[in-house]
């Protein structure tokens, strides 16, 4: 730059009032953050389901850590009872008895009238937490979430 366009630069900048200036400044500022998208409501409940999904498919196949894994993606973006459910069942078939009371109590907590939950925590207490029931859990036999 030369000496002439550097004094003009000083009193174009000087021309201007420091609030201006500033209102300028944070208005880049805000710009700039808003550029990181967050997700909107829809899209994270989208983002939940797909988890709650493939946990389901997993779940399934048998693949246990692979769906608690799923399970909890879901839960950490949306938490819902029949999703605590899903997890308290795989957690128990990983041998994981008191995580699984303990999901299940979160879905009790956020749905005290989820049956299908108060009944697998009254087996699993009624056994000790430790000892596997008879008959196990079956995700075909359980009610689908409501879309």
């Amino acid at each position: 730059m030369s000496e002439v366009e550097d004094t003009n630069m000083r009193k174009l900048f000087q021309a201007f009032p420091r609030g201006l200036v500033m209102t300028g400044l944070a208005g880049c500022l805000l710009v700039s953050c808003q550029s990181t998208q967050v997700p909107t409501f829809k899209e994270q409940v989208s983002q939940a389901l797909d988890h709650y999904y493939k946990g389901e498919e997993l779940q399934k196949k048998g693949e246990f850590e692979a769906a608690a894994a799923e399970y909890e993606a879901s839960l950490a973006i949306s938490p819902r009872p029949r999703v605590y459910y899903r997890l308290a069942q795989v957690q128990y078939r990983l041998n994981q008895p008191e995580p699984a009371v303990a999901s299940l109590d979160q879905a009790l907590k956020l749905s005290p009238g989820f049956r299908e939950a108060q009944l697998l925590k009254q087996q699993l207490v009624a056994q000790g937490k430790t000892a596997r029931p008879a008959m196990e859990p079956r995700v075909e036999t359980a009610v689908l979430p409501s879309p």
